[in-house]
C-alpha cells in the first residue's frame, strides 16, 4: 500500500485529462452560479472574481458583524461551515472563504439557507 498514491499520480497525469476537463467545468459553472446569485439575490455583499482557483471570496462586511459574531451567524442561522477570512490577518475581517469544488446542489441550497439567514437578520 505505500506506493498507491505513486500510482494514483501516475494514473491522474497520464489519464485524468476527461476527470480534470469535467471538474474545471463544475467549479467554472458554480464560480457563476455564486456571482450571479450574490449579484442578484444578496448585492450587499460582493464576490472577488476569481484567477486559477476553486476559492471564492466573499465581502461579508455590510452585515456589519464582527469576527465571532460572524462566525456564530454562519453557523448557527446559515448553516454553513466556511472559512473565516480573519485567518488570513485582520484585513480578512468580514470576509469569507468557500470552497466551490462541490456538487451543485449542495451549493444552490448554501447560498438559499444565507439569503433566508440574511433576510431574517434584517427583519
Amino acid at each position: 500500500m505505500p506506493y498507491i498514491a505513486r500510482f494514483a499520480t501516475i494514473a491522474a497525469y497520464t489519464e485524468g485529462e476527461e476527470w480534470l476537463d469535467e471538474l474545471i467545468s463544475v467549479i467554472d459553472g458554480n464560480f457563476r452560479l455564486v456571482y450571479d446569485f450574490i449579484d442578484s439575490r444578496l448585492p450587499e455583499f460582493t464576490v472577488t472574481r476569481a484567477e486559477g482557483t476553486y476559492l471564492a471570496w466573499i465581502d461579508m462586511r455590510s452585515l456589519g458583524m464582527g469576527h465571532e459574531e460572524l462566525n456564530r451567524f454562519m453557523v448557527e442561522k446559515a448553516f454553513i461551515a466556511d472559512n473565516d477570512g480573519e485567518m488570513f490577518g485582520s484585513s480578512g475581517d468580514g470576509f469569507r472563504r468557500w470552497n466551490l469544488a462541490l456538487p451543485r446542489a449542495e451549493l444552490e441550497a448554501a447560498l438559499e439557507r444565507l439569503e433566508k439567514a440574511v433576510r431574517e437578520l434584517k427583519k
